[in-house]
Parts: C-alpha cells; sequence; structure tokens
C-alpha cells in the first residue's frame, strides 16, 4: 500500500510540483485520519449500548434466578403464603400500571 501512495506523491509532484504534492497528500491524510476518529466514535458508541444491553439483561436474568431459588425456603415456613403473594400483588399492579400508562417517549408498548 505504501508504495500505491510513494508512486502516486511522485506522480503528483511531477505534475504539480514538490511541495504543492506535499500539502494536498497533507490535507488527504487528515481527512482520512478524521474519518477513521469519527468512525471510531460511532463503532465505540454502538458497543457501549450494547453492552449496556447485555449487562441489564443478564442483570434481570440473576435477579430471576435468585428468586427461583428462594422459592423453597420460602414455601418452607408458614409466614410462605404472605411473603410469596404480596411481591407477586406489587408485580402485577406494576404490570397493569406499565401497560395503561401511556409512553412519554413516543414508543408504543402496546402488547399488538
Amino acid at each position: 500500500m505504501s508504495f500505491l501512495i510513494v508512486a502516486g506523491f511522485i506522480a503528483a509532484a511531477r505534475e504539480i510540483g514538490a511541495v504543492e504534492a506535499a500539502l494536498a497528500f497533507a490535507g488527504g491524510f487528515i481527512v482520512v485520519a478524521f474519518l477513521l476518529l469519527g468512525i471510531s466514535s460511532i463503532t465505540a458508541r454502538a458497543r457501549e449500548r450494547r453492552v449496556a444491553r447485555r449487562r441489564k439483561s443478564e442483570a434481570r436474568a440473576l435477579a430471576g434466578a435468585a428468586a427461583f431459588a428462594m422459592v423453597p425456603t420460602l414455601l418452607a415456613s408458614r409466614k410462605a403464603g404472605l411473603a410469596l403473594v404480596v411481591p407477586a400483588v406489587a408485580a402485577l399492579a406494576w404490570a397493569v400500571m406499565r401497560e395503561n400508562t401511556p409512553p412519554t417517549d413516543g414508543a408504543d408498548n402496546s402488547p399488538d
């Protein structure tokens, strides 16, 4: 690749002069550097969003697994009914509230 760049510089230097060719190539390399910097920034943000989404999903899975692991312990006690009913009712109420609250960001959260 560098041989092609050098050959292009030599050809440009013969046509427009050495100083002008050097300035043109410097400008071209600066433009390429800014393009690469922009592409790198865009891909880094996309990667961060992807990692955050995966981390959130893993946290939900971990919380679900922990809750599932606690069920036998809760069922072993006499107060298990209350210990299981209160969180279930709270989760149900939250789901109903979320379903009936209009979205604020313009996204449609309806199931259909």
